[in-house]
């Protein structure tokens, strides 16, 4: 078989293979948590209802900047009818040990307890975790930066987890 004839075949398989998955998932029910679809944004308007809580130290600020981006994006007029209030616990343990019992490398495990209310009532109560690893090197400013990224990876992936975890919740009450 020719170059050409090939390229066009495994096109039209590829074609045909997302056309079934497209259709697969359309009979399953898949529906695009944040889509616009039957719910009209409904996930995102009521993302945007949070009022997020203060964070205590540097890691918990960059998580709640992280959430506070990711819930306002239906708008900044959305009324607040609900609170989100985190603790978070930071961690690191080291896990490169050289034979001099030195560490090269550690890890950073953050855990966040959060809880929506709405008014009085508490809606949501989860917690979310994230490790992160960095290197211990021997330049003090490297080493220093490297474990702020760690720091800031580990804040983002707990505020998106949170955010997924919000927006799941806010679908099962609206199917409810």
């Amino acid at each position: 078989m020719s170059g050409r004839g090939l390229t066009t075949r495994r096109a039209l398989l590829r074609g045909a293979g997302a056309a079934g998955l497209a259709l697969a998932t359309a009979a399953c029910g898949y529906q695009p948590m944040y889509g616009g679809g039957a719910r009209n944004g409904t996930v995102s308007r009521q993302l945007a209802a949070i009022r997020v809580g203060r964070a205590g130290d540097r890691v918990g600020q960059i998580m709640r900047t992280e959430i506070e981006r990711q819930v306002a994006a239906a708008g900044r007029n959305v009324p607040k009818v609900y609170t989100l209030t985190f603790s978070a616990d930071l961690t690191s343990t080291e896990v490169g040990i050289r034979k001099d019992a030195t560490a090269t490398r550690a890890n950073i495990f953050y855990t966040v307890d959060y809880e929506l209310t709405r008014g009085d009532e508490r809606v949501l109560q989860k917690t979310a975790r994230s490790i992160a690893s960095y290197n211990i090197l021997d330049d003090q400013y490297a080493a220093i930066v490297s474990r702020e990224d760690a720091e800031r990876r580990a804040a983002e992936d707990v505020a998106q987890q949170i955010v997924n975890r919000l927006s799941a919740f806010f679908v099962e009450q609206e199917e409810a």
